[in-house]
C-alpha cells in the first residue's frame, strides 16, 4: 500500500475498509504468527493453550462481520481437542 492511499484511508483491494477492522486484522495476524511460533498449528491442551485461545477469540469477537462464525472456525482449527459444548461456552 502506498503512502497516498494510506492517507486517504484506502487499503488494498478486498481488504478491510474500516480503520478498526484493519487494526483488528493486523493484531490477529501478529497473534497468529506468535502462536504458530510458540505452539505450531494447534494449541496445546493445557491452561496456557486455553488462555491463548481465549485471547484469540476476544480479537475475533471484535469483527464487524460474522464474529461467532470466525470464533467457531478458530476453535475448530486451533483447538481440535476442545469439545463443541466447551467451545460454545467460550463464545458466550
Amino acid at each position: 500500500m502506498n503512502r497516498r492511499a494510506a492517507r486517504r484511508g484506502n487499503v488494498r483491494r478486498g481488504g478491510p475498509t474500516d480503520k478498526g477492522e484493519l487494526l483488528r486484522a493486523l493484531l490477529l495476524g501478529d497473534l497468529r504468527r506468535l502462536f504458530r511460533h510458540r505452539y505450531g498449528f494447534t494449541f496445546p491442551d493445557d491452561d496456557a493453550g486455553l488462555e491463548d485461545l481465549t485471547l484469540l477469540l476476544f480479537v475475533h469477537s471484535l469483527a464487524l462481520n460474522w464474529p461467532r462464525e470466525k470464533m467457531r472456525l478458530a476453535i475448530r482449527k486451533q483447538a481440535p481437542w476442545l469439545s463443541e459444548a466447551q467451545g460454545d461456552e467460550l463464545i458466550r
